[in-house]
């Protein structure tokens, strides 16, 4: 390819000077097919030289900018795997949370039946203890309505037997029993002293 080059690079000038002379109407009669020849002979004089000089500089463009793509698709694929990977993990996580939320209704549910029916329990216990004191403060009360009737019924008895013994003695029995107790005293004195 360098040897083309080369070629055109120093043909062209004679080839354009030919041209130019064939084009001036006073050294050459006018022919279209010489001008387009020449024509289309510099434009691939134009074009060579273009190729020869812009080739590296196209090349290096389009190679920079060829890379430059690559790298800018390589960072989007990466940041398309890297949001994939977060929805990946936040999907985990949001199963894992709805895994948890379950876990800690059925655990709540089991903690309000245990403590509904550790509260059933302890209010029939303490219905039953209220009862049993109940009955042993009513039974009490009973026993000591019973022992303040008897102790009346005593007192009752004793002032009633009083009064019939009272009808019943008579002054001499009285003086006798008199006499007895004042013995008696004087026998309980002297055993003590």
């Amino acid at each position: 390819m360098t040897a083309l080059v080369r070629t055109v690079v120093f043909t062209a000038p004679i080839c354009l000077a030919r041209a130019a002379a064939a084009a001036d109407p006073a050294h050459a009669e006018p022919s279209g097919l010489a001008t387009l020849i020449a024509q289309v002979f510099n434009v691939a004089v134009l074009v060579c030289v273009l190729v020869y000089f812009g080739r590296k500089p196209i090349q290096g463009f389009f190679q920079n900018r060829s890379q430059a793509l690559a790298a800018e698709i390589e960072r989007a694929e990466a940041r398309v795997r890297e949001a994939e990977a977060t929805l990946d993990d936040w999907k985990q996580r949001l199963e894992g949370f709805e895994v948890e939320a379950r876990r800690i209704v059925d655990t709540t549910s089991g903690l309000a039946g245990t403590e509904r029916d550790q509260l059933v329990e302890r209010a029939r216990a303490a219905a039953a203890r209220i009862r049993e004191e109940a009955e042993a403060a009513s039974e009490r009360e009973i026993t000591r309505a019973r022992a303040e009737l008897r102790a009346e019924a005593a007192e009752l008895a004793t002032e009633l037997a009083a009064d019939r013994i009272r009808a019943a003695l008579s002054p001499e029995d009285d003086r006798r029993l008199l006499s007895e107790f004042s013995e008696q005293l004087r026998t309980n004195r002297r055993s003590a002293g």
